[in-house]
């Protein structure tokens, strides 16, 4: 019974950025339905996490996709979106190898921490130059944690997990026109406001995300 009510418990939280998405949806296309329209993006990304006391920071890459609508009115540049995406957050750090005091070698190594996040975003982009070719963007964020894969070196940290967390997008690209289709390149910042993974405990002991 007890099981039960933690997955419906957990399924209830993963509804939550969808439900929100589509109540976005559907009040932009209330408001004016013929000018909303609506857009996917795919793509690499590079984790940047950081992580304290456990070797050089490296970055982490994943994978991320996302599906948004966005108010459209003809010769304006700026518009309003509402965005539900998937992203892999997290980073690597590289140990060096080298030899202990006892004289025995041992190898570098790889620690790879790596979570799975779905995000609802709300935001504004603004188009300028010549037909509107190029645009920036920002919005701010939430995430929830659907899953995540710890090292090893961090067995006994899944406590630690935060499942919700938010931030900051800035990103720019440049619009492609494709027939009666328009497709796009899209470069994006998205810096976490909060701790994907903390605690008192884990802080004073030197190893919480920053």
């Amino acid at each position: 019974m007890k099981l039960a009510t933690i997955l419906k418990g957990k399924k209830i939280q993963i509804l939550i950025p969808v439900i929100l998405f589509f109540l976005c949806t559907a009040s932009m296309q209330q408001l004016n339905a013929q000018y909303s329209i609506w857009s996917f993006k795919a793509g690499p990304s590079l984790g940047f996490q950081r992580w304290n006391s456990v070797g050089s920071t490296q970055p982490l890459l994943g994978l991320h996709g996302s599906v948004a609508v966005e108010s459209y009115e003809p010769g304006k540049p700026f518009a309003f979106f509402a965005e539900l995406a998937y992203h892999q957050r997290g980073s690597s750090q590289r140990v060096n190898g080298g030899q202990t005091q006892n004289g025995v070698n041992y190898d570098g190594f790889t620690i790879k921490n790596r979570f799975h996040n779905l995000s609802f975003a709300l935001g504004g982009r603004k188009s300028f130059g010549p037909d509107f070719r190029y645009f920036y963007s920002l919005d701010l964020r939430a995430e929830y944690t659907l899953d995540y894969e710890l090292s090893n070196y961090f067995q006994g940290f899944d406590d630690f997990v935060r499942k919700f967390n938010y931030g900051l997008d800035v990103g720019g690209g440049i619009n492609i026109p494709l027939g009666f289709h328009m497709g796009f390149i899209d470069l994006q910042l998205q810096p976490d406001l909060s701790r994907q993974i903390y605690s008192l405990k884990i802080r004073r002991s030197g190893l919480s995300r920053k």
